[in-house]
This record gives structure tokens, C-alpha cells and sequence, in this order.
């Protein structure tokens, strides 16, 4: 199995990782038995005593057995007669400290004095084991018979077939078998005289001739023992036995017969093999069965073989996943798996290569996937790699992500060095390089410096005080359960084009273009699911918009004074656990979708990988229109949303998911319109990334070459209004990062949970009670920082002259006004309509969410 690039982060998250252990399951867990047994006779008559025998697997500690006939038993091999004719269905429930288990079978009873045939192998109508066929060993059953009729001299068995021309086949032709005898033992004849088989294809001709069941369909087989008054009179020589001889010397002389019908149909083979290591040579021994005409082996080193029995010499010592699959006319096996372990002969040098995910052995970025590649020389059969930020693995290949944010110097880099020991049973070696590693273009703590939160804080602000409620209830899908690091991914593509509107579409339908029609209907059935769920943690949200608008307004509720911190705090909580909620539930079926992608699905996307929009495959909405048709527009929009977290997901790490961009926060305020609502529906639209930092430095005194202007033209914001708002960077502060509980931590904690779905063995209902209980956190401290800026900007609002409204109404148009590149006009000045995201949506689609009763609790 390939290494996956977030794993050294996740391992080195060891606090949470221990977390987790400590709240799932323990470490080793007996296993439930699985229950069997066998019953002897296999077809027992009224009044016998009947053995049960238990042959559960699993250490069972308790038995409890019901016989179909109300009487049951706690006695592990209990007896049991029946006391009349008829069918009953036996069942034994074996119990251990792991767990129960159930096994089922039917038991015919015949009636008294009735002559009867059974086996322990088959049940009288059931399919008969390919053991017992030419595609298996070609064993004889074992069959019992009793009650035979008074005056019974001697037996004779027959095992006959109607092959399909209407002419009986004979497999077995038995006689001479003893008055005394019981029955047979596998792959016995007890002594007696084998007679001439009808099968052609059997060597030698007399004996036991298995069934092989040619041709398709199912075939019935009916062993047949013979009751007799005396020995018949038949040739001397037993290859002129045949089956009609027989049947013809015992037709006058046959007392009572038994009959057990058995049933097989020809398949697709089992398969099975055994492998013999001699230093790094194996010898692969097939044990298939007799049917497959067909092998195909995989050595687990990228070779291949069709040989039935081939020797193989690997390259380098070892574990490899062998597997087998043998075919026939009848179909394909599941594939026979075992681990071979070719050994070393000499002590390896160690060495190895590194490349970043685009293919550079030089640019480097902390925060992308780097791929480490052994070279050593000989046969390792163990790495241990160091990479001189305090992480390791033992992987021979591994990706390494060297976390963000690096402890750059003044070229912007940072030097690793990283060694690898490889070893063998005869020796170590140790290669060291120094690996320089660049900062990214965007990383978290750029997006939480004072400056930059400063910046995007007074965004909010001026678009709060210039818009409307309509506009504030603008926000972008993809701020909603964002742990997958598409935020990430945008603002470092290489190509620059992260903000253009093809972005988005690019990564989805790439993804969508190489998913399964069973991957993409797992994505539409989650989105049908969430979409109730996706939709109203929108709609909430307008609840907290309109108590901003209202304090911003002078609106308050008789008798309050302000927002109450207490209960936006609550109200932010439950909030945020929607988000929770469809953020855990998108992660598990990621993982579940990543870790069940073939080898080409995810070579596509390690093709992918660090390369940007310019250099990924051009695939357009009009390649996977065909997949997407049907789904209705919300399922549609979000199955792209997902299939883009895949991608940004599978190729990111924790840190990229951690990161987000400053106005991950304070997203009530319209802002988010400012930028967006030029771009919808305009394919090729670039979103301005200065946007943000030019209109928020307004209400900082700030120019737009980041010059103080404070009491200047056009807007005279004076010293105090400034300090007023760039106040709010430092009262955030400790709920965003600095704090004992801060937000940048509780997006780790839950990005990690995340991502250990990734991970075998992860359990995953311990993973969602944590992540809800943080996202409530998450929320609470979110909710405290928005109540801090809802007051700030009201107090803002109220200190702006009518000289400085107007001058920032007037940039607020000049921001909303433009020309398409096919010359179209177009101004957003005014939002005239409400929005869930970015789909209009009419006033009674919010109306309660944004009426009175829903928004006064919100004051005090």
C-alpha cells in the first residue's frame, strides 16, 4: 500500500493520538467464536439416539443448543432422540468472552424401521463439497447407513448422475460390502469390490470416479446402497462391473434401498499456494485445485507471472504481499494472499533521492508532500529515517510535509537535515543530506498576524456599515466544514489562478472524471443526506447576522441595552456542532473513498499533486455533464464541493487543513458579497486577493500603499476611530491563537481527529464525540470574538460624520462597479436579494430566522 503524505504529521501528533487510543478500543480484544458442529447419523430414524458434536473454532465457554423440537441443551456435545418423524431445524449458539455466534442446520428424522443413508459431508438435497470432486482432492464421502431390512446378506452402492442424454452415468460401482458393515470412511471401500466406472476421464477404470459436473448448471448425484439377500452373480473380473451389470445381478434380489441426493455445480476455482524462500529467491508451489486452467500471480514488487508454479527472485529483502488467482471456464478465484519475506546476503549502503510533488529536487515548500525515495545499494530490510524537524519513519519510501511555519531565514528557507540508516540481518548504513525547504506563498500564521486580522477585521466592518442584511447573508459553501485544506490549495497554487472562479471547477471535475459510478453515487447519497443539515446551518446563521445589524442599527429590543456575550456564546456552540457534525461525516466517507481507490485513481491524483491549475488536466463540466445530469442542483453543488476536498485533502497534510485564510472568521458581516458577487456566474473571473487589505486599511487610516491617512481625504478617519478598530486584532486575539484554548488549536485537534480516519483501526464513533464537543468550543470562542466586533463596529458606526459616510459609500461602489472582459457592465453597489450561500433566496425563506422573537434572546 502506498505511504499517504499526511501520515508523518498525524504520528507526530502524538498527544491526540494517544487521545484516541485511550478513548477507543483495547489494544487486543478476543474474538467471538464461530459456531459448527456435526450430527451423527446424518439421517437418523424416530426413536435413535442422535450425537451432536461441537466443532465451534474460538474457545467457546458456553453452548446452548435447541433441537428444533423444544427441548434444548447446555451441554457442549449433547445426545438427543427424536421422538418422531420429520424435519427439524438444529441450531448451536457457542458464546466466549468476544462475542456469540450462531450455526444452523436441518436434521431429517425418518421414521421407525425406515433403511436410511446419510453423510457427515453433505446433507441429503445439499451441495456436495468440491473437496469431493474432480475440482477439489476427488475424496470419497464417508457414508452411513442403518436399519438396514431383516435377512440383509450382503450391500451393494451405486453413485449415478443423469449427465444430460438421458443415459445413467455410474461414478462409483460397489459390492461385496459385508452384512455387519455400518457404513464407509472417507476414501475408503471398506474392503469391498470396486466395479467399473461410467466416467470416462477416470484413471483408473475402476474405483471411485468423483463427480466433475461438465458443462454449466447444476448436476444431481444419487448414492444409492442396496440392500441384499445374498451375494449376486457377477464377473470375475471387476472392470466388467459396470454399473448396469449390477444393477441387473440385484434386481431379484434387493431387500430395500437408501438413497442421499447431493447436488454440485462446476466454479470458479479456489486459490491456494505455498512459497519456499531461499535468500531472495522464492519457489511458488500452486495448489489450486484440479479445475484451474489459469494463474495469475502478483510478487508485490511490480512484477507478474502466469507460470502454475514460479520462481521468483526480488530485488531487495523484505516483506511482499504475494497473491494468486487462478481461473477456469467457469470464472475467476478471489485472490489466495500471503506475506514472503526474501532474506539479505550482504550489508546494505544506504542512500536515497527526494523530489517534491512536482517533480523538483530543489523547490522545496514547507507545508507540500516531499517524497523521499531509498536508493540503497544491496538488500535493507529496515529504514529509519530522521528528518530534522523532530519527526521519523520507518517507511522505505516516504512523503514527509516539514510543517508550517518553518523557522525561515532571510532568504525565506529553511535547511533540514535528514538521514537515513538502512539495515539488514548483516549491517547498517547511514546517508545524510541537508534539505532546504521554502516558506509558502500563504500560511496560518500570516492569516492570524495582527496586521493581517487587523486588516480583514476592518473588511468586515466597512462592509457592515455600508451594506445590508441582504448582502451579509452571502457566504461561500466552501467556508462550511472547511478541515480538508481547499482554502490551502487556492491560495498557494502555483499556476496563481486559486482565486479565478475555473479553480473550483478544475479540481472537482478532474476528481469526478476518474471516480467509480459506485464512488460518485456514495458522494450524491451523503450530499442527499446533508443537504437538510447543509442548509440549515446557513439559515441559522441569519439569526446572528440580524442581531449584528440590529445593534449596528440602534434596533434594540425594549428594555435591553446590548448583545448579551452569554447566549450568542450558546448560540455560536450549537452552531458550530452543525458544522461538526457534516464535517465528520464528510471525512469518513473520504476515507473511506481515498483508502478504496484503485492504483491508476490515485496515480491520477499524486499526478496532480503540487503542480497547480496551469498543469492539471483540463477537464471541463462538459466532460462529466453525463455523470452529474442527474442530480438535483443543492446535491450537485455539493458532490463538486466534495470531490474538490478529496483532492485538497489526499495531497495536503494537517497543517493545510488547519490553515485558513483570515476571514475564516467574522463572516457575518458581507464581506464575503464585496468579493464574490461579481465572479457568480462568470466563469474566468479573478477575485481580487488585495481587495480585502485596501478597503479594510480604510477604516485603519491607512492608504492603499499601507501609508497612515489618518484625517486625510476622501474619508477622514480620525486617530481614534482607527484606534477604535484596530483594537479589535488584540481583543480577539486569545480566543484565536494565543490563548490556553484558542481556535488555532481546537482546528488542529479536530483536523488530526479527522484525518485518523485515514488510519486502520481508527474508531470512529470516539473520533465524532470529540469533534462535536470541540466544534462547540470552536463555536463559543467564535462567538465571543464576533460579539466583540458586532460592538465595535456598531460604536464605529455611530462616530462617522456624514462627510465620512458618504466618502465610504462612495468606495464601496467604486469596489462593486466594473467591466466583464466581453465589455459587460455591471454594479453591486446595492444588495437587492437575500442569499443561502450564494443561491437567492426569498424573505420568507428567512423570516424566522430573522424575526423578532429570533433575535431578541440575543440581548440583554
Amino acid at each position: 500500500m502506498r505511504p499517504l503524505p499526511f501520515l508523518s504529521i498525524v504520528l507526530g501528533s502524538l498527544a491526540l493520538l494517544a487521545a484516541l487510543a485511550c478513548g477507543g478500543a483495547s489494544a487486543s480484544k478476543t474474538a467471538a467464536p464461530v459456531a459448527a458442529f456435526t450430527v451423527s447419523p446424518g439421517s437418523p430414524i424416530a426413536g435413535q439416539d442422535v450425537t451432536f458434536t461441537d466443532a465451534t473454532t474460538g474457545s467457546p465457554t458456553t453452548w446452548s443448543w435447541s433441537f428444533g423440537d423444544g427441548v434444548t441443551s447446555s451441554v457442549q456435545n449433547p445426545s438427543h432422540t427424536f421422538a418422531a418423524a420429520g424435519t427439524y431445524a438444529v441450531s448451536l449458539t457457542a458464546t466466549n468472552a468476544g462475542g456469540s455466534h450462531s450455526a444452523s442446520r436441518s436434521v431429517t428424522v425418518a421414521p421407525a424401521g425406515t433403511f436410511t443413508l446419510a453423510s457427515s459431508a453433505v446433507a441429503n438435497g445439499g451441495a456436495l463439497p468440491i473437496d469431493y470432486t474432480t475440482d477439489g482432492s476427488g475424496a470419497s464421502p464417508d457414508l452411513t447407513w442403518g436399519n438396514a431390512p431383516a435377512g440383509t446378506k450382503a450391500f451393494a452402492l451405486l453413485l449415478s448422475t443423469l449427465p444430460g442424454d438421458g443415459t445413467t452415468l455410474y461414478n462409483w460401482v460397489l459390492y461385496n460390502i459385508p452384512a455387519q458393515a455400518t457404513g464407509l470412511a472417507r476414501n475408503s471401500s471398506g474392503g469391498a469390490t470396486a466395479g467399473a466406472s461410467g466416467h470416462t476421464l477416470t484413471i483408473p477404470a475402476t474405483g471411485y470416479a468423483p463427480p466433475q459436473s461438465e458443462g454449466p448448471g447444476t448436476k444431481t448425484y444419487t448414492f444409492t446402497v442396496y440392500a441384499l439377500s445374498g451375494n449376486p452373480s457377477l464377473p470375475a473380473d471387476p472392470s466388467q462391473v459396470t454399473g448396469a451389470v449390477l444393477s441387473q445381478a440385484i434386481s431379484g434380489m434387493t431387500l430395500g434401498t437408501a438413497k442421499l441426493e447431493a447436488t454440485y455445480a462446476r466454479q470458479a476455482p479456489t486459490a491456494a499456494f505455498t512459497a519456499a524462500t531461499k535468500g531472495l529467491t522464492v519457489t511458488f508451489t500452486n495448489a489450486s485445485g484440479l479445475s484451474a486452467t489459469g494463474w495469475s500471480w502478483n510478487f508485490g514488487d511490480g512484477t507478474t507471472s502466469t507460470d502454475p508454479n514460479p520462481v521468483h527472485t526480488y530485488a531487495t529483502a523484505g516483506n511482499y504481499a504475494v497473491s494468486l488467482t487462478a481461473t477456469n471456464a467457469f470464472g475467476t478465484s478471489s485472490p489466495s494472499t500471503r506475506t514472503v519475506t526474501p532474506e539479505a546476503t550482504s550489508a546494505p549502503v544506504a542512500g536515497y533521492s527526494y523530489l517534491s510533488a512536482s517533480g523538483s529536487s530543489t523547490l522545496l515548500r514547507s507545508g507540500h508532500a516531499i517524497r523521499f525515495t531509498d536508493t540503497t545499494v544491496g538488500v535493507p530490510s529496515s529504514w529509519s529515517w530522521t528528518f530534522g524537524d523532530g519527526t521519523t519513519s520507518t517507511e522505505q519510501n516516504p512523503v514527509h510535509i516539514f510543517a508550517v511555519p518553518a523557522a525561515a531565514g532571510p532568504d525565506n528557507t529553511q535547511s533540514f537535515t535528514v538521514s537515513l540508516t538502512a539495515g539488514n540481518a548483516l549491517g547498517t548504513s547511514t546517508k545524510t543530506q541537508t534539505v532546504v525547504v521554502h516558506q509558502p506563498e500563504f500560511n496560518l500564521y500570516q492569516g492570524i498576524s495582527d496586521e493581517a486580522q487587523s486588516k480583514t477585521v476592518s473588511f468586515s466592518g466597512f462592509a457592515l456599515l455600508t451594506g445590508n442584511l441582504n448582502a451579509q447573508t452571502f457566504f461561500p459553501p466552501g467556508k462550511v466544514a472547511d478541515y480538508t485544506g481547499f482554502q490551502y490549495l487556492r491560495d498557494n497554487d502555483p499556476s496563481g489562478m486559486g482565486h479565478n472562479t475555473s479553480f473550483v471547477t478544475r479540481v472537482a471535475c478532474n476528481v469526478i472524471n476518474i471516480l467509480t459510478t459506485d464512488q460518485l453515487n456514495q458522494l450524491a447519497t451523503l450530499a442527499t443526506s446533508q443537504a437538510a443539515g447543509f442548509r440549515l446551518y446557513g439559515y441559522k446563521r441569519y439569526t446572528l447576522m440580524k442581531a449584528f445589524r440590529r445593534l449596528q442599527e440602534g434596533d434594540l429590543p425594549t428594555g435591553t441595552t446590548g448583545l448579551n456575550v452569554d447566549t450568542i456564546k450558546a448560540y455560536s456552540n450549537a452552531l458550530y456542532q452543525i458544522d461538526g457534525q457534516i464535517s465528520y461525516d464528510r471525512a469518513l466517507l473520504y476515507a473511506s473513498i481515498i483508502k478504496g481507490m484503485s492504483p491508476q485513481q490515485l496515480d491520477y491524483l499524486d499526478a496532480m499533486k503540487g503542480r497547480g491549475w496551469a498543469n492539471w488536466p483540463d477537464v471541463t463540466m462538459d466532460t462529466v455533464r453525463n455523470k452529474m445530469s442527474t442530480l438535483p442542483k443543492d446535491v450537485n453543488v455539493l458532490v463538486m464541493t466534495y470531490a474538490g476536498d478529496i483532492y485538497s485533502w489526499y495531497a495536503g497534510s494537517v497543517e493545510a487543513d488547519v490553515y485558513f485564510c483570515p476571514e475564516r472568521h467574522g463572516t457575518y458581516y458581507g464581506g464575503f458579497y464585496m468579493k464574490d458577487a461579481p465572479a457568480i456566474g462568470h466563469e474566468g473571473y479573478s477575485i481580487s486577493t488585495t481587495l480585502t487589505a485596501e478597503a479594510g486599511g480604510v477604516l485603519l487610516g491607512l492608504d492603499s500603499s499601507n501609508k497612515s491617512a489618518i484625517g486625510k481625504a476622501p474619508y477622514f478617519i480620525t486617530q481614534s476611530q482607527a484606534d477604535l478598530m484596530a483594537g479589535l486584532a488584540t481583543t480577539q486575539k486569545s480566543n484565536l491563537w494565543v490563548g490556553s484554548t484558542n481556535i488555532v488549536s481546537i482546528r488542529t485537534q479536530i483536523a488530526t481527529l479527522l484525518r485518523s480516519l485515514l488510519l486502520p483501526g481508527t474508531d470512529a464513533s470516539a473520533v465524532k464525540s470529540q469533534v462535536l464537543a470541540l466544534s462547540g468550543t470552536y463555536g463559543e470562542l467564535d462567538g465571543e470574538n464576533n460579539y466583540n466586533y458586532a460592538k465595535v463596529f456598531a460604536a464605529f458606526g455611530k462616530s462617522l460624520s456624514t462627510t465620512q459616510t458618504t466618502a465610504l459609500q462612495s468606495l464601496r461602489s467604486s469596489i462593486m462597479k466594473g467591466t466583464y472582459a466581453d465589455g459587460t457592465a455591471f454594479d453591486f453597489t446595492n444588495c437587492t436579494t437575500y442569499y443561502l450561500y450564494s443561491d437567492i433566496v426569498t424573505s420568507a425563506d428567512i423570516a424566522n430566522y430573522v424575526d423578532p422573537l429570533a433575535t431578541a434572546p440575543l440581548f440583554k
